[in-house]
This record gives C-alpha cells, structure tokens and sequence, in this order.
C-alpha cells in the first residue's frame, strides 16, 4: 500500500486515542468529551424517572433507598455509554472511510469517498462550549442510514469535509496538507458571500415568521407531566365556580368585554410574534451562504450551529415562498429541493429573507430561472367546488343527525362554513401552472404563496391521478416525480382538465425539454 498522505497522517496523529492499527491505517475514537454529550441526552430521561422513584419508594417506606436508586441509575446509564464509546471507532483510509460500532452486536461500515456526496458539520450549544462537532457523511443511499461521528473535535471535523473535497475534486494528496488546507479555508472566509443575513434582517425575518408553537409544547409539557398537575387545573366546572365568570363577565359593559376581547387577541398576537422572532433568531443567527468549487455551503445558527454543503448537480428545483404582507415588503424564501438531506428534509433553505434580485443571483448558479416568460394556466373550479359542497353537506347532515339544526342554527352554521369556502375558493384562484423551454411553474397558496420552479431534466415520473368523482368531472391530478423527491416534491398540479393531462405529460417527459 502506498504511504499514506500528509493529511490522513495528520488526522492520525492528532490528540484523540488511537485503538489499534489495522492495514496501516489507525483506528480512533471519538472525543472523551462526548461521555459528557450523552450525559446531557440521558437528563431529559431522568427527569421522567427521579419523580417515578420518588414516589413509588416513598410510599413504601424507603425513602433512604431514593438517592441510591437514583445515584446507581446514572453509574448505570454513563457505564453504557462509556462501552458504546469504546466500542465505537472509525478510520480514515485513503480510498474510503470505516466506522465500527455494537457493543455486543458489532457492526462494521465502509464507505468509499467517491459515493460521499455531502459532508455536514454541526455543533449543538453543548459541543460548541466543549469544542466538539458532529459529522455527518451522505451518501444518497436508499434504505440505509448515512455515516455519523457524533462527537470529534471541531478541527478534525473540518478536516475530515476538506479531504473529503480534496479527494472528490481529484487533487493529488501530496499537494493538500494541513496548512494547504487551512490556507484555503482563510481565503473562503475572506471571499463575498452569495448572500448573508445581519442581525436586523434575521430578526425581521422573524416578524414573519408568526409561530403560536408555544402553545403546542406547553401543551404537550402538561400531557408528559400531569401527574404533578392538581386534578382540578383541567376541571372547567372548578374555574369557573371560583371566578363567577360568568357572573363578572356579564357585570361589565359592553364596551369593557369588548377592550378585553381585543386585549386577548393582541397577547395572541404578541406571543406568536414574540415566539416566531425567538426561534428564527436563534435558527437563522449568522447566515452565510457561499458559492463553493462544486455548490453551496451554507453556515447558520446561534446554540446549533450548522454547516451544510449543497453541491449544484444535486440540486433538484426550488421554491419561492412569500405571503400577501411579506410580498408588500419585497421580501420572499428561497429554498432548493436537494438529493441531500437537511437534518430529516431535503428542502434546504437558502435565502430565509431576500429581495427578487437577491434570489435571482442565487438561482443563476444552478441554471433556474425566475420569470416564467408565459402567462400562467388556471385550473378547473372543481378544485373549490368539490369540496366546498363536500364539506357544506357533512356539517349539514351530522348536525341534522344529532338534533343541534332547529330554527335558527342553521343560519348561523352557514356563516360559519361561508369563511371556509372562500379559503378553497382563493386557493383555487391561487393554484396556476405554466410549462415553459426546459421548466414547469406551480403557484399555489393564498396566505402562504409558493411558486416551486422544476427544471424538465429533472422530472423522473409523470403520474396522472383520477377519482371517481374527478372522473365525472373531467378533471385528474398531475403528479410529478423526482430523484429524492421527499420536500416540496413531488410536485402536484391539482384539478387539470383531463383532455389536457396527457399532452401536459408528454410534454413533461419529452427528450426535446431536457
């Protein structure tokens, strides 16, 4: 075998143990810092089982057994994790990368670096304070999980992407070296970002991004820990008994219910603002995205900071997103739909916050144009029709079959259903299509309008898709498929007449488009 290149030697030598040494090549482990990493995964555990102990042994009359029983829970749960550390390994060949893990059932992997496609670095708030990373190696295979070293140090973690980068890109090994390697990553620092975000516009974007997802985890907080709830928190007959709300209520004017109806409305209002900026802020703090040798790379992130490289023939189509207010401003989201995946999606976002010129640029890189060119296409009223009537006559009926439809609640339930159908109804008038030279438009959405622009050479699977409603009506659903397509794809264009779906398909999969 030949002698092993100044950067694999480097990575071998560096402070983190050696295991053994098979075929020339050292077998390491990760961080000892990690053990501290799984420590903070198993808490979140504890906490179900410190109160689940307490109470179970105390009533028992053992409450001298509690900090033992709690103390020999954690020797066990770190001695787990200390085997799983040192079962764990991976070396850094010159052909491929190995990772062996189990610790009773062992498995061992190989992954050669012509089929990595991507390499992400990522570092949680407790990794970036302990100096640690987590890399992530894609390799686009289907059932079968990609590659991850969950707990190295941050140099070698950027070490491991740039010889990965180096051996794609087909440069001799001798001529990459640590301090080649790290000169380069100087001058990618120095270099003008495709796009970047400062704190102002992270934090604008955040106004946008109305998020009442609050109110999900608190709920879900007292679901997991109801039994340190009283009974009565959830009881509306004991609230309302000890406020006399309705009593109080009906002492105010009118006026007076009406200021505190607004008020509420308005800590609705701030809430969801207030969490929406909180979370954009902390996801979307210090975006960069850069144009690379081969693609993108895009850093982001306050507590997790990620780095995620996008290389250009993965990238599938993209999404515009924007809404009536948003589009006022001149502000739209960009994302790509990429073979690589984004934590669990491949719709990668890359301009959270960004004018049309600004995306413009960006979508220049992998040839996808903005505009259109053509008038776009409606499709049939079916597609509000339909389940307008649907909806109206189950509402209809259940409320018949249940006795609540007598004099006047008819009335009143129709207004209710009046805001629904016109929510279909500006869905429809929103939902268009064009099929341009070598790309197809689909608009879609009222309040959250998405324009998603699919290049044909793409397009892998055309399926048309008809009920038996849709047949009467002569209308069928065109479903279009993609490599990975599992984002914003595949792509659907809703309610299109039937005579139309099979040119529209053809069109799609002809050679001339691509």
């Amino acid at each position: 075998m030949n002698e092993a290149p100044t950067d694999m030697a480097e990575i071998q030598s560096s402070s983190d143990t050696n295991v053994t040494v098979e075929m020339g090549v050292a077998a390491l482990r990760l961080h000892p810092l990690s053990l501290l990493l799984k420590l903070a995964k198993l808490l979140p555990q504890f906490i179900y089982i410190i109160p689940a102990l307490y109470f179970g042994i105390s009533k028992g009359g053992g409450s001298a057994l509690i900090l033992p029983a709690i103390a020999a829970i954690i020797a066990l749960s770190m001695g787990a994790a200390y085997l799983q550390w040192r079962r764990f390994s991976y070396q850094v060949g010159e052909e491929e990368i190995r990772i062996a893990s189990g610790v009773f059932s062992r498995n061992k992997r190989s992954i050669p670096y012509e089929r990595i496609q991507d390499v992400n670095v990522e570092q949680k708030l407790l990794a970036r304070l302990l100096g640690l990373a987590s890399v992530k190696f894609e390799t686009g295979s289907a059932g079968s999980d990609d590659g991850v070293l969950n707990a190295v140090s941050l140099e070698r973690a950027e070490e491991l992407r740039d010889i990965i980068r180096k051996r794609k890109a087909g440069i001799a090994a001798q001529d990459t070296g640590e301090a080649a390697i790290l000169q380069e990553i100087a001058e990618a620092e120095e270099v003008e970002p495709v796009f970047a975000m400062d704190s102002r516009r992270v934090l604008t974007a955040g106004i946008f991004n109305f998020s009442l997802v609050i109110f999900a985890v608190l709920g879900a907080a007292a679901q997991n820990f109801d039994f340190l709830i009283p009974d009565e928190m959830f009881d509306a007959d004991y609230w309302i008994d000890r406020m006399d709300a309705p009593g109080k209520i009906g002492s105010l004017g009118i006026w007076a219910q009406i200021v505190g109806l607004v008020g509420g409305l308005f800590s609705l209002i701030f809430i969801g603002l207030f969490t929406g900026i909180t979370t954009t802020f902390f996801r979307e703090y210090g975006f960069r995205l850069d144009r690379t040798e081969n693609g993108f790379r895009r850093r982001r992130g306050l507590t997790t900071l990620t780095d995620v490289v996008m290389p250009l023939h993965r990238i599938q189509a993209a999404s515009i997103l924007t809404g009536p207010i948003k589009r006022r401003f001149g502000w739209h989201h960009l994302k790509f739909q990429s073979l690589a995946s984004d934590g669990k999606n491949s719709d990668h976002s890359v301009a959270p916050l960004a004018t049309l010129n600004e995306i413009d640029r960006i979508m220049a890189e992998p040839g996808i144009r903005r505009e259109a060119g053509k008038d776009y296409l409606p499709v049939m009223a079916a597609h509000w029709i339909v389940p307008s009537v649907i909806f109206t006559l189950l509402i209809i009926v259940s409320g018949t079959a249940l006795g609540t439809l007598v004099d006047n609640r008819l009335f009143w339930l129709m207004l209710l259903i009046a805001p629904l159908i016109l929510i279909l109804w500006l869905r429809w008038k929103h939902h268009k299509y064009v099929l341009t030279d070598g790309q197809l438009f689909v608009r879609e959405g009222f309040w959250r309008q998405k324009c998603t622009i699919l290049p044909i050479r793409k397009v892998q699977s055309v399926d048309i898709s008809q009920s038996f409603l849709a047949r009467a009506l002569g209308n069928a659903n065109i479903v279009i498929g993609v490599a990975g397509g599992s984002g914003i794809l595949p792509l659907t264009i809703h309610a299109v007449a039937a005579e139309k779906c099979e040119p529209l398909r053809a069109e799609l999969l002809s050679p001339h488009q691509r």
